[in-house]
């Protein structure tokens, strides 16, 4: 057989934007010891960083239909990135795995217990590329 086909040219991102890690970080210290979470869709492998188009918030989203925000995507190795400066600064990140979903919700402490639970080192090892 003489079958043709192009070869995959997908390559993961492995560079760092320090604004992207920066504005990461500062939602993630928003969300600090409040009832805010950050949930990573195991199917739905995208996220943005999403800028109210005023420039007066920024969250993280997963879909980028709402025209009131400008977006830009996030790569797993800046999240990975944001964790590491995040914990690094002291803070405390827990993870819930959702064992069917396989979807995670993380929420940031600074406190290093939560619920009961002792923080251990969080590293983020979802693919979002």
């Amino acid at each position: 057989m003489n079958i043709r086909i192009k070869k995959n040219d997908y390559v993961q991102p492995t560079e760092v934007r320090e604004s992207v890690v920066q504005d990461i970080c500062d939602i993630m210290l928003d969300y600090t010891d409040k009832s805010l979470s950050m949930t990573v869709f195991a199917k739905d492998n995208a996220m943005y960083l999403a800028t109210m188009k005023s420039g007066s918030y920024k969250t993280i989203a997963h879909q980028t239909s709402n025209v009131t925000y400008d977006y830009e995507r996030i790569h797993s190795c800046e999240m990975d990135a944001a964790f590491k400066a995040f914990q690094d600064a002291g803070y405390h990140i827990y993870a819930d795995k959702d064992k069917k979903t396989r979807n995670t919700t993380y929420r940031f402490s600074k406190k290093p217990v939560m619920w009961g639970i002792q923080s251990k080192t969080v590293e983020f090892d979802m693919f979002i590329d």
